[in-house]
């Protein structure tokens, strides 16, 4: 067995709930999502992309690997924990399928990036995902909190 097919098994183990398609190993590039969810409550914790969606969440160092481990520091690995300790299943969904188009390296790149992008931002409507930061956020919280801050944001 693989070491990614054993860091499934644990997942499953901790009551993680993992889409069969993840389970073939094949590469699915794309963008996923980690829910937390209980009796007719769904609520989106973390969306991210990747060119390997099994990789990014079961290989050494990704996000349930590392909360199978017990490492709980990283932002995902302590929202699953959290939730988990409250009672809430975690259910992990592949959003969206990308493929490689194979035009243009950037091209290629960029709808990796716009897909997870406009996944994030129909969650954070929705009032869900509200603590994820794109890349390339150069602004601390605290200067935020000082330079800009006028209103909370509804929850």
């Amino acid at each position: 067995m693989s070491r990614i097919a054993d860091e499934i098994q644990r997942a499953k183990n901790n009551k993680i709930i993992v889409p069969d398609e993840l389970n073939d190993h094949d590469v699915i590039r794309g963008v996923y999502g980690i829910f937390s969810e209980k009796e007719d409550e769904s609520t989106c914790l973390y969306i991210g992309r990747t060119y390997s969606i099994a990789d990014r969440l079961f290989a050494n160092g990704g996000h349930i690997s590392m909360f199978n481990s017990g490492q709980y520091e990283n932002l995902v690995p302590k929202m699953v924990y959290e939730n988990i300790k409250k009672g809430y299943h975690i259910i992990i969904k592949v959003l969206k399928v990308v493929e490689f188009k194979g035009d243009n390296y950037y091209r290629d790149m960029q709808r990796l990036a716009y897909a997870e992008m406009e996944l994030i931002e129909k969650y954070q409507q929705a009032g869900q995902c509200l603590w994820q930061l794109p890349e390339g956020t150069w602004i601390s919280e605290e200067k935020w909190n000082k330079r800009y801050k006028k209103e909370p944001c509804p929850e």
